[in-house]
């Protein structure tokens, strides 16, 4: 894929894959390939992230679990550009914590009628005894990808500490999802992210 992405004349031939004489075009010509994100949460998946990939994405789940896989991943041997770190997680953030609370008891109601049992389980015809579905079963959740299980609720300063508090675990890419989408992020933008960003600001100051 390297190879492809430089534009060069590719061969390969292999237990999966074979081609013969292939070139890509047009290719860059500012970059060698296009940022690689990658997820999964095996120990190939690791090794390879550690190798070859740019982001590493996690699926959500409680800030020490993902300092832990920030750690173990980190800590594996690389070549090149440091290694970023990325995770999904669904929010809800509101003027106080009780009323987040409220909403995500009733998203949480709403999804158990539509989908009973589904904070717990991996999604229609996936394969259960997957690393990352054994991982989520134990911190139930409302959205994809760990989705409410990195416990993005709160307040806006709750939510946001526990972004910076992410931050400071490795996480600088969060792939975020709300519900309704467009209301939800225009209030993320005008209530989350300037706390966020002074928050960091005092961690910069302190140091």
């Amino acid at each position: 894929m390297s190879s492809l992405l430089r534009g060069e004349l590719t061969s390969f031939d292999g237990r999966y894959l074979r081609v013969d004489g292939v070139r890509l075009r047009p290719s860059s010509a500012v970059r060698s390939r296009p940022a690689l994100y990658l997820g999964g949460e095996s120990g190939p998946a690791r090794a390879l992230a550690a190798e070859l990939a740019d982001t590493w994405v996690l699926n959500g789940r409680p800030v020490e679990v993902i300092s832990g896989l920030v750690d173990d991943v980190r800590g594996r041997p690389r070549r090149g550009a440091p290694l970023r770190f990325g995770m999904s997680a669904f929010v809800i953030a509101r003027s106080t914590d009780s009323d987040a609370q409220v909403a995500f008891d009733e998203a949480w109601a709403l999804a158990e009628r539509e989908h009973p049992g589904s904070g717990s389980r991996p999604v229609s015809g996936a394969d259960g005894s997957a690393v990352m579905f054994k991982a989520l079963a134990e911190h139930p959740h409302i959205g994809t990808n760990g989705g409410t299980a990195a416990g993005l609720i709160g307040s806006y300063g709750t939510v946001a500490s526990r972004i910076v508090h992410f931050y400071e675990a490795g996480i600088d890419t969060f792939l975020l999802q709300a519900q309704p989408l467009e209301a939800e992020l225009a209030t993320f933008a005008e209530e989350v992210v300037p706390r966020v960003r002074a928050r960091l600001d005092e961690l910069t100051t302190a140091t």
